[in-house]
């Protein structure tokens, strides 16, 4: 890579933007290189996420450093990679709290977003600090916690109602007995 940085420089074209010129040297790079592992993506997030916590950083890289956190998101958000986009936190986690226990009904699905809320409260102190890391809080996340419990009621409150009133009938059916 760095023999064809050099022969681009000596012998590219003169008009070459140098944006395109580090486009094409960063794909080629990409090419040559194993892509990292989630392990060494998230040890680089970390380094990413203390640059941009100190205050005393230069508000110049300050753009460097968000473009490179965002691309580690990217990559660590990936579609299959195992981690949850909205909480930071694996899906593995997450599917724990997917079917809960209801005193009345049983064994319940439960809408992704009570799960997410259950997982989070669950997590550890690390795997908090690595979904802080990865995942800023939006003000819909602020409230997906409240919608998510509302939707669960929502979900239970048909079968509870059909429960009662079951109960009810054959009450009423044995008392008349």
């Amino acid at each position: 890579m760095e023999e064809f940085q050099q022969e681009l420089m000596v012998n590219g074209p003169a008009d070459l933007p140098r944006e395109e010129s580090g486009r094409l040297v960063g794909r080629l790079t990409a090419l040559a290189n194993r892509a990292p592992s989630d392990e060494q993506l998230w040890e680089e997030l970390a380094t990413v996420a203390k640059v941009l916590a100190d205050r005393k950083r230069s508000s110049r890289l300050a753009a460097t450093y968000h473009a490179a956190r965002e691309r580690i998101v990217t990559w660590l958000t990936r579609p299959g990679g195992g981690i949850d986009p909205v909480t930071g936190l694996p899906w593995s986690q997450i599917a724990r709290y997917r079917i809960v226990d209801d005193p009345d009904l049983g064994r319940v699905p439960q809408y992704v977003d009570a799960a997410r809320q259950l997982a989070k409260a669950d997590a550890s102190d690390e795997e908090r600090a690595r979904a802080e890391m990865l995942v800023e809080t939006t003000r819909w996340q602020q409230i997906a916690g409240p919608m998510a419990e509302l939707n669960q009621r929502y979900l239970t409150w048909f079968p509870r109602l059909i429960l009662s009133d079951l109960w009810s009938r054959a009450s009423s059916h044995l008392c008349q007995v």
